[in-house]
């Protein structure tokens, strides 16, 4: 770096170097080192006779090291050439002890929730004209802070836990274990696309329904770089984390198993029902392999089952093309069946008797072909407009013929009225659909059949474990990098559990537990607006309006494709 001549009071000069870039500083850091500098200014003759002249009293020499973000700075006296070193960050100490440069801890804390790395926070940084920090470095602090947030997880699970278990005793104390409902389901760290089932990593989750906070979460990895790069010879000494030798799709069913098992000796419950979805594998595994799985029920996620169903048909299309084509089973006539089978779902689950309503609900689900391509005879007037709209018609017919009146509008009832029989084409094609929908219709029913949960409204579904998924793909960067070698993963989706758990400004209370100290005002404003936002999101759709929209688009009917 080039270098410029700084004269001094005796003509003599002393080498400085060019300011190059910037640098990240902290006040505190700098009003210290400006106090040091001062005094010395104050006490030094000879400085204040060179400020006298014009010239600078004291210089910055350069950069005498640099340790990621944090730089130490040297500045020197130019007339007694005393120097003076200064750090542009503290040193803090975490959960887990050692000391580290805030910055650093920072800069990585930032990226990890995120989904970033250390290949975008040196892009960045050199940008601002920072240096970085190795990827060496960057990989130690990473580790450091998913440790720290795991720990932060456990305890956080362990209040959510105690929650769960003081409403419970409120609602039930009839059993000496309480028993409550959760919601569980698991991911991956990379898309599958239905054919790639081959993940390194794997995490499942169980979360309290009456907390929506996360109870038990776990991970399975498949890969740990140090023993795959370790060829021959003895392993070095490394934290592994390696832990599952099986296919990535049983990732799952272990995962919640576990979670079942420590149900009693981590919170002291049972749960009893879990709501699930149609991975028909858990439930006998949990029967099978947990104390108490005699008393465990499955409740099917209602949205699941509609989304096995909109599978369902579009194999059928690629397993029989003669259903392609026009007035046929085409995109919009699939997404019009797929939304009547959610809209009798809400419907039937509304209803207090629930062994009527499953029974009505299996009735509707075999009806639906029939109802999308125009039959209504067999609907139920209180899903189809057209039947209610019929029904009305014949009660006016059978009272004007009783009161011995000539119908007033029989031309409008006879152009209402469906026939009852189909041309030969939609013929087979309801049938091939009445083949599908009779092999699934007890499941759809299990997705309103929920007599033992205490709810007036039983459409329940797994969105909350849907929605946590949601928020991992903020910190592992959307599935988009392979984070399963190292660790990486597992500590970010430990940081999502945080986010779930503790909601939108858990950033600045977890960052005061770990690293043990204050967060900066800046940190703790962004957070604070982050809440906020959430806030008003919630409130918003929790308006007349925005129930009233999603209510459209929930029973809005797609038109018929007649192209």
């Amino acid at each position: 770096m080039p270098r410029k001549k700084v004269p001094t009071r005796k003509n003599d000069t002393v080498d400085v170097m060019n300011h190059d870039g910037s640098r990240i500083i902290n006040l505190n850091k700098l009003q210290e080192h400006l106090q040091v500098i001062s005094r010395h200014a104050a006490t030094c003759q000879s400085c204040a006779d060179n400020t006298l002249s014009g010239n600078e009293p004291i210089v910055l020499v350069g950069v005498k090291d640099h340790q990621g973000l944090c730089s130490i700075l040297t500045s020197r006296c130019a007339s007694c050439h005393e120097e003076f070193q200064f750090a542009t960050s503290s040193r803090v100490q975490g959960l887990s002890g050692g000391q580290y440069w805030e910055c650093n801890l920072a800069a990585v804390w930032g990226q990890m929730a995120t989904g970033g790395g250390h290949a975008p926070l040196t892009e960045s940084m050199a940008v601002l004209g920072l240096p970085s920090l190795t990827k060496k470095a960057f990989m130690a602090i990473e580790k450091r802070i998913g440790d720290w947030w795991r720990t932060l997880l456990n305890e956080s699970m362990k209040q959510a836990g105690e929650e769960e278990k003081a409403i419970a005793l409120s609602k039930d104390s009839r059993y000496d274990i309480p028993r409550i409902t959760v919601i569980v389901d698991g991911g991956w760290s990379k898309r599958a696309h239905k054919h790639s089932y081959n993940a390194k990593s794997g995490v499942g989750i169980i979360i309290g329904k009456e907390t929506g906070k996360i109870l038990f979460m776990g991970v399975r990895n498949k890969y740990c770089a140090v023993c795959h790069n370790t060829s021959g010879g003895t392993i070095p000494e490394h934290t592994c984390f390696l832990n599952w030798d099986q296919s990535s799709s049983a990732m799952e069913t272990d995962i919640i198993v576990e979670g079942f098992c420590q149900s009693e000796t981590q919170h002291g419950l049972h749960y009893a029902e879990f709501i699930g979805d149609g991975d028909s594998s858990v439930h006998p595994t949990l029967v099978r392999k947990v104390p108490y799985g005699t008393l465990i029920k499955k409740v099917e996620c209602a949205n699941h089952a509609v989304k096995c169903f909109c599978g369902t048909l579009e194999s059928l299309v690629l397993d029989k093309p003669s259903y392609k084509g026009r007035g046929k089973l085409t995109e919009a006539m699939r997404k019009r069946l797929t939304k009547s089978a959610c809209c009798a779902i809400i419907m039937r689950s509304q209803e207090l008797n629930k062994v009527e309503a499953v029974k009505k609900l299996q009735r509707d689900l075999v009806n639906i072909p029939l109802h999308c391509f125009g039959c209504h005879s067999k609907c139920s007037p209180d899903l189809c407009k057209t039947a209610q709209k019929n029904q009305q018609q014949t009660q006016e017919q059978q009272e004007q013929q009783q009161q011995q009146l000539p119908p007033t509008n029989m031309g409008a009832m006879a152009n209402n009225t469906v026939e009852d029989g189909t041309n030969d084409t939609i013929h087979n094609i309801t049938s091939g659909l009445n083949d599908v929908i009779t092999t699934q219709a007890q499941a759809w029913a299990d997705a309103t059949d929920n007599e033992g949960l205490d709810d007036t409204r039983s459409n329940f579904t797994t969105n909350l474990c849907e929605s946590w998924m949601h928020i991992r793909t903020k910190f592992d960067g959307g599935k988009q990098i392979n984070r399963s070698q190292s660790g990486s993963w597992g500590g970010r989706c430990a940081g999502a559990g945080l986010r779930c758990n503790e909601g939108a400004g858990w950033g600045p209370s977890m960052w005061k537990t770990a690293v043990c100290t204050e967060p900066s005002d800046v940190f703790k404003l962004a957070a604070a607006n982050a809440v906020k936002r959430t806030d008003n999101d919630r409130k918003r759709k929790a308006s007349a309006d925005a129930k009233l929209q999603r209510k459209k688009a929930r029973y809005s009917t797609t038109s018929v494709d007649t192209a």
